[in-house]
């Protein structure tokens, strides 16, 4: 989503760009700097404010993504780099796995119970997937395991 096209959706909703930066709980004035050019729009930002701009066209409740850029995913896995295209998509699910995990561990207090359901029936879903590519060279342990729940 670019800058026009964001501007161009507040305006149809008659929506501030104050109201938009509290429900992305970003500052207003950093959100500004953004809309005129001051400061970049991420990719990461534009895909949030579409989702946010999508769910609110089809009346669903907002749904959080959430987004790796392969530096992340490099750092937490250092041979990500060097696996073939085939296997880094089962690298980057079992890193993801991986923060979930931390994420529900760490922030369980936080989440209200209905959000903890939710992040709980995701997970659930999510921990029996079809087996991925084995994607480590035969000299290096896995970093991260879906397996291997509470190391962090």
């Amino acid at each position: 989503m670019t800058i026009e096209e964001i501007r161009s959706e507040l305006q149809k909703r008659g929506m501030t760009q104050k109201e938009l930066a509290a429900m992305l709980h970003v500052h207003p004035v950093t959100l500004g700097l953004i809309l005129i050019g001051k400061n970049k729009l991420t990719e990461q930002l534009a895909a949030h404010i579409e989702l946010l701009f999508d769910n609110m066209r089809q009346n669903d409740p907002v749904e959080h993504t959430l987004t790796l850029p392969e530096t992340v995913v490099e750092r937490w896995m250092p041979s990500f780099r060097t696996l073939p295209e085939s296997q880094r998509s089962a690298a980057i699910l079992d890193v993801i796995h991986k923060a979930v995990h931390w994420l529900i561990c760490e922030g369980e207090k936080q989440f209200t119970p209905q959000e903890l359901a939710n992040i709980r029936a995701f997970c659930e879903a999510q921990s029996n997937p079809p087996a991925p590519t084995p994607y480590t060279q035969d000299d290096e342990e896995p970093l991260l395991s879906a397996a291997d729940g509470n190391e962090g």
